[in-house]
């Protein structure tokens, strides 16, 4: 078996109830890890797009480009309370008056994905 970072592990043996507790909790991982690739790569897209556009707003929009990129760095590298930030800079298109230019469809995806992986999370 292969961990993580590529080294060899022994096989753990369990015993059946627990096996099956093993696959539903790495099922659980796999579905999370792919909420936060989805976010952050939307929340990437929409960073690109907003520190891209040429208007005269530029401050607000290098601001809100730079702040969504940095949410995204942050699911990736799996910060703890990152889908918290993704999912408040993700709702930044729908409270700026009208002025962002961003995918509202896509930051409203985003920000879903980001809710549900702050909802999902096991804290313990």
């Amino acid at each position: 078996v292969l961990s993580h970072f590529g080294s060899r592990q022994a096989p753990v043996c369990l015993p059946p109830d627990c096996t099956a507790m093993a696959k539903k909790i790495e099922t659980q991982k796999d579905l999370r890890l792919a909420m936060a690739t989805g976010a952050s790569s939307m929340l990437l897209v929409t960073g690109i797009q907003a520190l891209n556009r040429d208007s005269r707003t530029h401050c607000m929009g290098q601001a809100t480009g730079s702040a969504s990129v940095l949410a995204a760095v942050m699911l990736m590298n799996r910060v703890p309370y990152a889908g918290v930030a993704g999912a408040a800079v993700a709702l930044m298109p729908f409270v700026s008056d009208g002025q962002s230019k961003t995918c509202q469809v896509m930051a409203g995806i985003s920000a879903a994905l980001c809710v549900g992986l702050a909802a999902t999370k096991d804290r313990k």
